[in-house]
């Protein structure tokens, strides 16, 4: 059985008045929930762009190809001639453009390989901070070239030392040679470093 109640004028007004207030609620909580949204998220980060600097390497049959930074701005690339064991190292001026070094050694002599029959050369360049080893206005590269020769099993470590000066201005050559700074052999044990 139903009741017969009837609404009252006040509990019309209570429910409405209620009615509003969880609708006001809801209105500011959106809005305060929007707002605090907004606040949490992270500031824009303003990035300088990166510089991409990276080394690479090619081998073709009889020539291979690797670069590497001779300082924070400098790059030089390694050509090594199967058919030789010629190992040249060019360095391009910032100023001009042009080669504004050479540097070259055989690496035949390092590896200890036979000159004669062909050669199974791989090559490759890592970045080195040197400390020291400055000889008058010539300073050391910060890359080494690896060279390995798959015949005799042997590996040879190479840099060099450049003229900043010379290479900064790009009036002139700097000739030199890629000194050989260590070797041994793959397939054993020994570590050997010239003196």
């Amino acid at each position: 059985m139903m009741s017969n109640m009837k609404p009252t004028k006040l509990s019309v007004l209570w429910l409405s008045s209620l009615g509003g207030l969880i609708a006001l609620a809801s209105f500011l909580g959106a809005g305060i929930g929007t707002y605090m949204a907004q606040q949490r998220q992270a500031p824009a980060i303003d990035l300088e762009p990166l510089r991409l600097q990276a080394d690479s390497a090619a081998r073709g049959k009889s020539i291979s190809l690797a670069t590497g930074w001779i300082d924070e701005s400098v790059e030089g690339i390694y050509i090594l001639d199967h058919l030789t064991g010629n190992l040249q190292c060019w360095v391009l001026s910032p100023r001009t453009g042009k080669i504004s070094g050479i540097y070259t050694a055989n690496v035949n002599v390092g590896l200890e390989a036979d000159r004669a029959g062909e050669k199974d050369y791989v090559m490759s360049t890592g970045l080195f901070n040197f400390t020291g080893g400055a000889a008058g206005q010539k300073i050391p590269a910060r890359s080494v070239v690896y060279v390995a020769e798959g015949n005799s099993g042997n590996v040879a470590a190479f840099g060099l030392q450049y003229d900043k000066n010379v290479i900064r201005r790009g009036n002139g050559v700097d000739n030199g040679t890629l000194e050989l700074i260590g070797k041994a052999p793959a397939r054993g044990d020994e570590v050997t470093r010239d003196q």
